[in-house]
Order: structure tokens, then sequence, then C-alpha cells
């Protein structure tokens, strides 16, 4: 891969990355991610049954959590740009299509490894 494409792809990572931070930031500010009680400021929580307050904590927490999961692959996708294994699979060593990349910059498998079976 040619040093645009690397270029290209680290703005990307770092983009997303920025927003993650900021993402999970404030959720933590308005309590998102807290399954001991729902957050005052936090999104409004209309429950007509009292099963429903939970759900909803439970699905803000979730979301919190895959943000927190994609911001852990977006910085090890930094780190293999930095160390030079960008781009190239962890299962068989060949190179990951660029449109793949595009589509996953974090990705760490070839389509070939990611099928099932």
């Amino acid at each position: 891969m040619d040093r645009q494409m690397l270029a290209h792809f680290r703005e990307d990572l770092e983009d997303t990355r920025k927003r993650l931070l900021l993402a999970i930031a404030r959720m933590e500010e308005a309590g998102i991610g807290d399954t001991a009680s729902v957050s005052p400021g936090g999104p409004p929580v209309c429950a007509t049954h009292p099963a429903d307050a939970g759900v909803a904590v439970f699905e803000r927490a979730v979301l919190r959590e895959n943000a927190c999961v994609l911001l852990a692959e977006v910085e090890a996708a930094l780190e293999r740009l930095a160390g030079g294994a960008f781009g190239v699979c962890g299962r068989c060593g060949r190179e990951i299509d660029a449109d793949r990349l595009e589509e996953l910059p974090w990705e760490t498998r070839c389509v070939a490894c990611r099928r099932p079976g």
C-alpha cells in the first residue's frame, strides 16, 4: 500500500477516534452506561411499565460499550499503521483489499479469512 493510501487511512482512523472519544464522553456526562439508575440528564424515559426504564438503561449501556469496543479496534488499527502491519490479514498474511478497508479501516482479516466455514 502506498504512502498516500496509508495517510488517507490514518486520517480516517484519527477522525473516527476523535468522534468516538467525544461520543463516549458525552454518554458519560449524561450517565449513559450507568446501569444503577436512570440519569436525570439522560434521554427521557417514558415508562409505561417499570421494566421499560430498565430496558432503556440497558440499551444505553450497550451503546456505550459498543462505542468503547470500536474505539479499541480503531486504536489497534492506528498501532498497526504505525508499526507497518496495517492492511495485512492477521490470519493468512495477505493484503486486505483497499475497498474493504474503506468500509472498515480497522479490519484485521481479508474477505477470504472472514468467510465462515
